[in-house]
C-alpha cells in the first residue's frame, strides 16, 4: 500500500451503540508520513467545504461482532466526526455540531496533566543536557526535582539496524536521558528527554521532547542504560 496518514478516534456501531476506537487510513494528504489525525486536528491537503472518507475496510464491533465501514467526517479541513456508512446514510452531514480545534489533544492533555503522565508542554534543550541532579524544572503545571539519571543507547550487540532505524525515525540523534523527578507530594516519574522531531500533525505546542511515564523498561535488552547521577 505504500505510506499513508491515519484518522484515529472513537466510533460507535450502528447495531448495538457500543463506542471503539477505530483507524481509517488514507493517501490524500500533503504528508502521507504515517501520522495520526484526531478530533480536532486540521489535515494538511484537505479540501475545502465538507469531505466525507469513505469505503476503506470493515470495522467489526467488539461487542456484538457486526461488520460496518467507518467514516470520517471533515469540514473546511478539520476532523469533526466518526460515524458509520449505516448513520452516515440516515444523516445531515451539513448539521452534523462542529468541534472546537484540536479537541482531543486538548482533552488528553488535560487528563494527562492530572496525571503527569505523556508529552508536555514544555521542551527541554537537547544541547544543554544532561540535567543535573536536584535541578528544578517545570513540567504539568508543577514543579519537579531531578533525582536520578542516565544516558541511553542503543545496544549495539542486541538491535538491529532495522530496529536503531525505526527507533530514530522522530529524533535526530541515537540517544536519549532518561530521569528519575519528584514533585513537592513525593510523586515520582520517570522522564524521557530526546531531539524529537516535531511532525507536521500535532497542529499544536503539546509535543515537545520531554516523555513522563510511571514505569521504564531498563531491563530492554535493545538499550545500554549509563548512570550520570
Amino acid at each position: 500500500m505504500g505510506m499513508f496518514d491515519s484518522f484515529i478516534g472513537q466510533i460507535k456501531c450502528p447495531n448495538c451503540k457500543n463506542q471503539q476506537k477505530t483507524e481509517v487510513q488514507f493517501k490524500w494528504s500533503e504528508c502521507c508520513l504515517l501520522l495520526d489525525y484526531e478530533l480536532g486536528d486540521v489535515v494538511p491537503g484537505a479540501q475545502e467545504g465538507l469531505y466525507v472518507e469513505d469505503d476503506w475496510f470493515n470495522e467489526r464491533c467488539s461487542n456484538c461482532k457486526t461488520e460496518f465501514i467507518p467514516n470520517v467526517v471533515l469540514k473546511n479541513g478539520k476532523v469533526i466526526a466518526f460515524i458509520s456508512k449505516e448513520e452516515l446514510q440516515r444523516t445531515d452531514i451539513e448539521h452534523l455540531q462542529d468541534i472546537p480545534y484540536k479537541y482531543m489533544k486538548n482533552q488528553r492533555y488535560d487528563t494527562e496533566k492530572a496525571l503527569a503522565k505523556g508529552f508536555t508542554k514544555e521542551t527541554a534543550d537537547f544541547k544543554k543536557q544532561p540535567f543535573k541532579e536536584n535541578q528544578s524544572i517545570t513540567a504539568f503545571e508543577r514543579e519537579w526535582k531531578v533525582a536520578k539519571g542516565w544516558r541511553k543507547d542503543f545496544n549495539s550487540e542486541k538491535v538491529s539496524e532495522f530496529f536503531k532505524l525505526s527507533g530514530c525515525a522522530t529524533r535526530k540523534s541515537d540517544y536519549w536521558f532518561v530521569y528519575i523527578v519528584v514533585d513537592a507530594t513525593g510523586l515520582k516519574r520517570f522522564v524521557e528527554v530526546s531531539d524529537r522531531i516535531k511532525h507536521w500533525s500535532d497542529n499544536d505546542d503539546r509535543y515537545g521532547n520531554m516523555l513522563f511515564s510511571e514505569t521504564y523498561g531498563f531491563k530492554d535488552e535493545h538499550f545500554l542504560f549509563s548512570e550520570i547521577f
